[in-house]
């Protein structure tokens, strides 16, 4: 939780009670200073002068709207850096524009729902952590560029969207890299830029999804710099979203363990570290561990997933095990021919190779781990 200084200016204790209720779901952890009497100009000005520790947002109770924007602009001369909120007025176009003028950054009305500033103040991440719903999370991170954990989210993902009748969402959160679109033949409207720029309280977000068979996807950014510093604070809202919406939301993620990646670990059911198994591969997957461990990520959700095991070079499983100081969970076939071929066509890896079989086990295991609603055997047979 994160306690910041608010302030509620209102005569109402009906209005109080409210916004303190409304603070609380919003997971602002802060019992709110209430003034019960609008202070003159100057009285508020040396309130504000003296206070040592400033106010991360303040409500003025738009019922009283002359002295409220009056105080409004006190704030904003006195205090920058605090968020001014006006509220509880008559939401007269006028009145909207007045509250603008004077500084307010927003202005609401009954029911209050304070989740946007929550945003503001940089507590989204407590919003999104504190998951309610049945959807699971399941992330890869490869120990390297080039390791195919791609691939393997890739086709994970439509092996679980074939089990689970769709329901199912793909998240490409490689912004430099990141090839699904390529790997599946999309050319989509619209990318995870947008879904992150949308309101989290309804579906508008799930337009922004591109439908490939049952399966829906969030396609990498076109360019890097379509995503900046703002939205990926939005993120642990936009994966809460998707695990309230989808049986399961697959996560491919960049080989660098950068700060956005560490935050969807933080909400991940289950995250795979992929990486093959030649030494230097090795080698990276344990110093990546170490570093996920080091960043007080639950050990017992990341696991090791070696690809294109049998290649040249290769170690056995207890070599490995002794190398990374992890036990093997998954390992699948090196199958080039496979992978190039679907990459051609445009989708999974074909049926009937041993690799494909591989990754459906997989899907199958994370389905009976995490109670997934899907399809029995013989219903998945006879929809194939």
């Amino acid at each position: 939780m994160n306690s910041q200084r608010i302030l509620i200016v209102s005569a109402s204790p009906e209005t109080v009670e409210q916004l303190n209720q409304a603070i609380r779901t919003a997971s602002l952890d802060s019992e709110a200073e209430v003034w019960n009497e609008f202070p003159s100009d100057s009285e508020m000005r040396r309130r504000l002068k003296e206070s040592q520790n400033p106010y991360a947002a303040a409500i003025f109770d738009m019922s009283r709207e002359n002295e409220a924007l009056r105080l409004v602009s006190a704030l904003r001369e006195v205090s920058p850096q605090t968020v001014g909120i006006v509220v509880n007025g008559a939401r007269r176009l006028g009145s909207v524009v007045r509250a603008k003028q004077s500084g307010s950054w927003g202005y609401l009305t009954e029911p209050y729902d304070l989740r946007a500033l929550a945003e503001r103040l940089g507590v989204e991440r407590t919003i999104a952590a504190e998951r309610t719903d049945s959807g699971s999370l399941i992330a890869f991170i490869p120990a390297q560029g080039g390791a195919g954990a791609s691939t393997v989210a890739l086709n994970t993902a439509i092996a679980m969207s074939e089990r689970l009748q769709g329901h199912t969402l793909l998240v490409d959160y490689d912004f430099h890299c990141g090839a699904i679109a390529f790997n599946l033949k999309l050319e989509p409207q619209h990318t995870l830029a947008d879904a992150l720029r949308c309101d989290y309280r309804n579906s508008e977000w799930t337009t922004t999804a591109t439908r490939w068979q049952q399966l829906d996807v969030l396609v990498g950014p076109r360019d890097p710099s379509d995503v900046g510093p703002k939205d990926l604070k939005r993120a642990p809202s936009l994966f809460a979203a998707a695990a309230s919406r989808y049986h399961c939301t697959v996560v491919d993620l960049p080989a660098p363990l950068l700060r956005s990646s560490a935050e969807v670990l933080d909400l991940a059911d289950q995250a795979y570290v992929v990486c093959t198994p030649e030494i230097t591969s090795l080698h990276l997957a344990k110093r990546l561990i170490e570093r996920i461990r080091k960043l007080g990520r639950p050990g017992e959700k990341v696991r090791l997933l070696v690809n294109r095991v049998g290649s040249w070079g290769a170690l056995e499983t207890e070599q490995i095990r002794r190398v990374v100081g992890s036990e093997v969970e998954w390992a699948l076939d090196n199958d080039y021919a496979a992978v190039r071929q679907a990459a051609w066509s445009g989708g999974p890896i074909a049926a009937g190779s041993a690799l494909r079989s591989q990754i459906d086990q997989l899907a199958d295991q994370l389905i009976r781990e995490f109670k997934l609603p899907a399809l029995k055997e013989e219903e998945l047979f006879a929809s194939a």
